[in-house]
């Protein structure tokens, strides 16, 4: 666990008080650093939020497609014989469900 933070997390607390410095600095306000070093961070983030929904939209477009055809199995199917059909289904529709 000390390692994961010494390597990953360390350096961004770090990163993060260097840059709430800096804007302290400049402003003389640790409430208004704190607000403008928010703002920042999510529009840092905006890219990474952005795809996520991207992905998750894909996902869910997958999941309506295949909705009809995964519910007729079940009703057919139980036990392990529908865990083989809908796994063969999600292979050739190239879906994991993990994904979802």
């Amino acid at each position: 666990m000390e390692l994961l933070f010494q390597l990953f997390l360390g350096p961004i607390i770090l990163f993060i008080g260097w840059i709430y410095n800096i804007i302290f600095e400049i402003t003389g306000l640790s409430g208004l650093s704190i607000i403008i070093l928010c703002i920042a961070v999510n529009v840092l983030l905006l890219p990474v939020k952005l795809y996520a929904r991207y992905i998750m939209k894909k996902e869910l477009d997958i999941q309506i497609i295949m909705r009809p055809k995964v519910l007729e199995l079940k009703r057919k199917f139980k036990g392990e014989q529908l865990h083989n059909e809908l796994s063969n289904y999600y292979k050739t529709k190239e879906y994991h469900p993990v994904y979802a």
